[in-house]
Order: C-alpha cells, then structure tokens, then sequence
C-alpha cells in the first residue's frame, strides 16, 4: 500500500528562499553570505522532500526486517544528501565536521543494508496483511510533519542542525521498532548502534544550535 504526504510547506519554502536569494545579491554583482545561506537551505529542503517522497512511495513487504533495512536506506541517504551540501557550501567548521561524520557513517551503514538484503530471504506474509507496518509509516509521517513545520531561518548552518534533530529522531524510533519487531540478529545490532550513535549526535546538533543564538 503506497502512502502519499503533502510536501507543499516545504516546496513552499524553497521558492519564498529562491525569491530571497534574487532579492539579496549586492547591487555590485556579488552575492552576500546570507543569500548564500538561504540557497543552501533549499538546496537542503529539496534533498529532503526527495528523500521523503521515495520513503513515501516504498511498497511494505510486511516483512518487518526487510522492510526495516529498505526505510533506513533511502532515510540514511536523505542524510548524507543534505550533509554534503554543507560540507559543500557551509561556513561554519563544526558543521561542516559534524555532516561529515553523517556521511561516513550513513554511507557505510547503507552498504551494511545493502549486503545483508542481498541474501534476505522475505518472510512469508500472513494472509489479511496487507503489508503496511504502521510504526514505519507513522514514524515518516511525524518526522515529514516536524520538519515542514519548521521555520527556516535562511542559515544553512542552523537550518541544517534543525533539519537533522526530527531526521534523526525518527530513525532512533524506527530502530526501536526493530529492536520490538525484528528477527534478523544483524538488523537488531545496527537498530542499536543506530540509536546509540544518533542519539548523542541529537544532543551534539542541540548543543551546536544553542551556541548560534
């Protein structure tokens, strides 16, 4: 069962920041640091409502664990997406050490699900399931709902670190849903190391924005 989310605030945004991106350029030609920053938190948004829509149009299997290891994919890849963004077009150091991270782990992780679905053998679905866990959708669904919600602040820096505290959340729930639900040892070892890691970077992204005020 397909389930589609309104992505509208978020497009939203990103035109409102193209619009602001137009109207702050220098009457020189140059492009000033918060133009800068208001076109990377698009460019951010436009990562995530991506990543969003390809977790959204996922077809549940009603195998808890495969379908565990294919959510966490496509949303680790939304975070290394908008990670090198920053690495890419941020100013601040910290940041910039803290989206790298995000990709060396997240891209390693994604290999990880990869290789272990490549030999998964999908579990007989019950009959009546109709293949949709309600914690995985539900988990997207609030995440989606936090972060269109947000009000961005044309900071890419900042905006980034607001982003990635509901993104990582939400996987930390997921991996305790694997954790409850899960059979396969290897997805229940990283659900944990997930929620470890993610959980102290939540505390580091919270500590990193209150430094910004």
């Amino acid at each position: 069962m397909k389930k589609y989310i309104s992505i509208s605030p978020l497009i939203m945004f990103a035109l409102v920041s193209q619009s602001c991106n137009t109207d702050s350029k220098k009457k020189d030609g140059a492009v000033t640091l918060e133009a800068l920053g208001k076109a990377d938190s698009t460019e951010m948004n436009h990562n995530n409502m991506e990543g969003m829509h390809n977790m959204n149009e996922m077809k549940m299997t009603g195998d808890f664990d495969y379908d565990f290891a294919n959510t966490m994919i496509d949303h680790h890849q939304t975070a290394v997406d908008m990670a090198k963004d920053i690495i890419a077009k941020g100013m601040n150091r910290e940041v910039k050490a803290t989206a790298q991270n995000i990709v060396t782990v997240q891209q390693a992780e994604i290999l990880q699900f990869k290789n272990i679905l490549k030999n998964y053998k999908i579990a007989e679905v019950k009959t009546g399931d109709n293949g949709e866990h309600k914690e995985l959708v539900e988990t997207m669904t609030k995440m989606e709902s936090k972060m269109n919600g947000m009000a961005m602040t044309g900071n890419a820096n900042k905006d980034f670190l607001m982003m990635m505290i509901p993104h990582h959340e939400s996987a930390i729930t997921m991996g305790q849903y694997e954790l409850s639900h899960g059979k396969n040892l290897a997805l229940k070892t990283m659900a944990q190391k997930i929620i470890n890691d993610q959980s102290t970077e939540v505390k580091q992204f919270e500590a990193m924005l209150e430094k910004m005020k």
